[in-house]
């Protein structure tokens, strides 16, 4: 999958503030380089621990640009087999919908074998009801 990416790094207490940039930035670079998108906005959780957190916040798009956005990176995201998990709720309670996986995961005999991938299938751009979010876990 196609997409364009900026990737970034925080302390995790500081992890909504700098998720929350770098989704300004990537908006910002879809609108400025006219990107045809080609699916909903996600995250990539590359890596984390108690001191650091380094994501990348994906938007999958159409085609490659004629010109290479200034900020951030063109990358394809792999395809392959993935456990998927459809939490329905606020981005606040993504913590409870992880805690359920890993139960379910290792009730199953599964191991996770790469990053950990979100997809905001509707969120407040689509309905401010927070009920209504439905976040694709993979």
């Amino acid at each position: 999958m196609l997409c364009y990416c900026i990737a970034d790094s925080c302390n995790p207490k500081d992890r909504a503030n700098t998720t929350s940039n770098a989704i300004t930035n990537l908006y910002a670079q879809l609108s400025k380089y006219k990107l045809q998108t080609d699916g909903p906005l996600g995250q990539v959780l590359i890596y984390k621990d108690s001191v650091l957190e380094r994501f990348e916040c994906v938007m999958p798009i159409l085609e490659l640009p004629k010109k290479n956005p200034e900020k951030g990176q063109l990358v394809f995201l792999e395809s392959g087999f993935f456990y998927v998990y459809h939490h329905f709720g606020a981005y606040e309670t993504l913590d409870q919908a992880y805690k359920l996986i890993s139960i379910d995961i290792q009730n199953r005999g599964l191991k996770v074998c790469g990053p950990v991938r979100e997809f905001y299938i509707t969120s407040i751009d689509q309905t401010p009801d927070e009920s209504q979010w439905i976040t694709r876990i993979l």
